[in-house]
């Protein structure tokens, strides 16, 4: 299965059609704020900067926050960014990194809010041009039965109070369920690495009435244990198409270029 995560309208207006002309199984994966409250998730205000935003305007603003809490950018090495970020230019990873999971999410907020209003007008006609409608979202779930929750806000629920991360799970599920008029029994965990999914979020998504959660764990599934935590590969860990791969094909098996068959980290969210 092809997954697709955010809820972005170019996967309704390009994927969607492809779907139906070819019959291939995927899912996407929603985050409910763009349709609730009608302003964009962070990660995407974040992207929508990055890319008309000079650099040296973000880390003016960064550095201003880092400085003045005495915190030294220069304390998370390459390695510890690449293991989060594979793909971009390190410059780019070491900003993401440093928005995502270095600055307090309170601060990485207002530092991208206050640039992101710099050039968005009118954030909620920026969400009707980047995001699915709820309309949209009904017409994917009723041929295909194809939709699955983003959490809410595309934080990372790891990060969050145990209060928090259950709202984050519970209320999306609510509002899709609400939007597509069919139960809602998948989840994939905004972001999805170690620091942004943990046991609780397996726990949560099950008691929240999740039969599956995708982490994104780059690995094989050897199991059907604990189904609220599989692993899920990158395409760009594929072999022939992807950028950096992880894996290739030996016999018929999808394996690590070392030749070893690796499987997941499992851990059981009944106990």
């Amino acid at each position: 299965m092809i997954t697709f995560d955010d809820g972005l309208r170019c996967h309704y207006d390009i994927i969607f059609p492809l779907m139906i002309e070819y019959n291939f199984p995927a899912a996407f994966f929603v985050s409910t704020k763009p349709l609730v409250e009608k302003k964009a998730t962070n990660v995407h205000e974040s992207h929508f900067v990055r890319a008309n935003v000079p650099p040296e305007r973000i880390y003016e603003a960064m550095m201003a926050y880092l400085n003045s809490h005495c915190i030294k950018e220069n304390a998370y090495g390459e390695d510890l960014i690449r293991k989060h970020y594979r793909y971009d230019e390190l410059e780019t990873a070491r900003l993401k990194y440093l928005l995502n999971y270095v600055l307090p999410e309170d601060a990485s907020t207002k530092i991208i809010n206050d640039l992101f209003a710099e050039i968005v007008e009118d954030e909620e006609s920026f969400c009707s041009e980047w995001y699915m409608t709820e309309k949209e979202i009904k017409a994917l779930h009723d041929r295909f039965g194809c939709i699955g929750s983003h959490a809410h806000s595309h934080g990372p629920l790891a990060s969050f109070s145990d209060q928090q991360s259950q709202a984050e799970i519970f209320e999306s599920k609510k509002h899709l369920e609400n939007v597509t008029d069919a139960k809602i029994e998948a989840i994939s965990y905004p972001l999805g690495n170690p620091k942004a999914v943990s046991l609780r979020e397996g726990k949560l998504a099950k008691m929240s009435g999740y039969a599956f959660g995708f982490t994104m764990e780059r690995t094989v599934n050897l199991s059907p244990i604990s189904p609220q935590l599989f692993a899920r590969i990158d395409c760009n860990d594929l072999p022939d198409v992807g950028k950096k791969p992880l894996f290739r094909m030996i016999n018929g098996r999808l394996k690590r270029c070392n030749g070893k068959q690796v499987g997941r980290k499992v851990y059981c969210v009944d106990e």
